[in-house]
């Protein structure tokens, strides 16, 4: 495939890149132009506690720094790296990871917010946590693989690394807070890489569970001897 037909290829509005892409910069845009916009599609614990909003656990997520970098960067990352991961997880499950790992790291950061009165009036825009851990989770898959950094060529892992690095960089200044959506986003993303999902624990626990119950129902079991045989055409040992 050439590097035109690539690009067209990324573009598509039909695929989940850009539809991603797309979807940052129209709401972006929105609360740019309005202020009322702008302050009700960040996710503000404060606000989804005491005022109900319940919708900032979604919109949030496609909410960008509003500068013109931010932006062509994002749309980048958004089509490039959707293209892969579309292509390997397939459409669906593809958006059932950014909405549902979205909405849940805005649950999990909305708790965290009850334990610190400063998260809980900070105002998070989404959209770059989305996209680090898409970034992250290419570069998980590719592993040992070879991807392409800025002309340099990597392996996933350190694409991987690198990706947290960028995100995480707040970290080196003790500003913990501004990050939290972050870190769990990315705990997340680890945790989907080793196995560690919803559906597999689940899965883990109802195996003990029934391991548990064999293990009850086998407790009153016992064998009998020879000399006490019901009849004498029985087996010489059986359970009862």
């Amino acid at each position: 495939m050439s590097f035109q037909n690539e690009v067209k290829s990324w573009l598509n509005p039909t695929r989940t890149g850009g539809q991603l892409a797309l979807l940052m910069v129209v709401v972006t845009v929105l609360g740019e132009i309005s202020a009322t916009i702008g302050t009700n599609v960040v996710l503000r614990p404060h606000s989804v506690l005491t005022e109900l909003k319940l919708w900032q656990v979604l919109t949030w997520l496609f909410v960008m720094p509003a500068s013109p970098l931010s932006i062509i960067f994002g749309i980048l990352i958004s089509i490039q790296t959707g293209a892969f991961l579309e292509e390997r997880l397939g459409r669906r499950k593809l958006w059932a990871a950014i909405l549902g790992g979205g909405v849940l790291t805005a649950v999990l950061t909305i708790a965290v917010g009850l334990l610190s009165p400063t998260v809980a009036t900070l105002s998070f825009d989404g959209a770059w946590t989305v996209l680090t851990c898409m970034w992250v989770m290419q570069g998980l898959i590719v592993g040992n693989g070879r991807l392409n950094f800025w002309s340099l060529p990597v392996s996933g892992y350190a694409f991987a690394v690198i990706g947290a690095v960028f995100s995480l960089w707040p970290l080196l200044r003790g500003l913990w807070q501004v990050v939290i959506p972050t870190i769990i986003a990315l705990s997340m993303t680890l945790a989907w890489f080793f196995g560690l999902t919803p559906a597999s624990a689940w899965l883990r626990f109802r195996s003990w569970q029934l391991s548990r119950q064999l293990s009850r129902r086998s407790s009153h079991l016992k064998v009998v001897s020879d000399d006490k045989r019901n009849m004498p055409n029985d087996s010489d040992r059986f359970l009862h």
